[in-house]
């Protein structure tokens, strides 16, 4: 899976968890060699679903991103600006 192709599907997996599904989008934020950093942009009122209850949300859709990048051997670092979640290291 290229990078394009997991923010492609990273879009399709938030979509729904959303209550404005047109205001996401996901966007490469660096990284390093086999690293990919991707930020999960969302409307302000829906940071808190995409968070979830004590981050349950996002840390299920870290572990989605590692398993998709992990695939292709990416370390996939997921974030959410706004929000105290901060990246966290996904991958092999």
């Amino acid at each position: 899976m290229t990078v394009h192709e997991l923010r492609s599907w990273l879009v399709e997996v938030v979509r729904p968890l959303v209550n404005a599904p047109e205001a996401v989008a996901v966007v490469e934020a660096g990284g390093t060699g086999n690293t990919v950093r991707l930020e999960v942009c969302a409307a302000e009122a829906d940071l808190g679903r995409l968070v979830g209850r004590g981050g349950v949300t996002i840390r299920a859709i870290r572990e989605l991103a590692q398993t998709a990048g992990g695939r292709s051997h990416l370390r996939v670092l997921v974030d959410v600006p706004g929000t105290r979640s901060g990246p966290r290291r996904s991958g092999p």
